[in-house]
């Protein structure tokens, strides 16, 4: 048979690896995972180069294929994490829409704010992905998530929040008392 301890030793370390939180924390961020095997590869490609250099023209060879994996597998996944943050975005866009109304947002304008913002972030996060003149604006309309109701909070007379809702409060407190019910 042959001394197996290389492969004993290869099988240790990636159990360590598998095992250890900072692989399990990269490995619930697809993008992070691309860029690792698209560098890996990268990585690899400079070896078999190093490798031709010093004339072993086979394991070079391997270890071109290996980085050509390595890259190609980094590239799926992020195209794999794309989709998924595109379904993600459809589907708070979707859920937002159906949130709104007319007659909610008059009986529960701080739930319409939060669902607009929604709205404004989802439809930010799905054209971040779209070719160049749909994109220009991704980074703006994502930030919008917090705009609405901000906004609402600081046009709103009955919030505590403005500066008239807590002039209110001063001047006639037996009239705002009910906002502490």
């Amino acid at each position: 048979m042959g001394d197996n301890s290389w492969f004993t030793e290869q099988f240790a370390l990636c159990g360590e690896i598998v095992n250890n939180p900072k692989f399990a924390e990269l490995m619930r961020n697809p993008k992070q995972v691309e860029f690792v095997l698209k560098n890996s590869g990268k990585l690899a490609k400079l070896a078999a180069s190093a490798m031709r250099d010093r004339g072993d023209y086979l394991d070079a060879a391997n270890m071109e294929k290996s980085g050509q994996m390595l890259g190609k597998m980094g590239e799926g996944i992020g195209k794999g994490a794309d989709y998924i943050n595109n379904g993600a975005a459809i589907m708070g866009i979707y859920d937002a829409w159906m949130n709104l109304d007319p007659a909610s947002i008059r009986k529960n304008p701080e739930a319409s704010a939060k669902q607009f913002g929604r709205l404004f972030k989802h439809a930010g996060n799905l054209s971040s992905t779209l070719p160049f003149p749909f994109n220009a604006y991704a980074d703006f309309l994502g930030g919008f998530e917090n705009f609405f109701d901000d906004v609402r909070q600081t046009m709103d007379p009955q919030s505590r929040k403005t500066p008239r809702g807590r002039m209110m409060d001063d001047l006639f407190p037996e009239l705002t008392s009910y906002r502490d019910i």
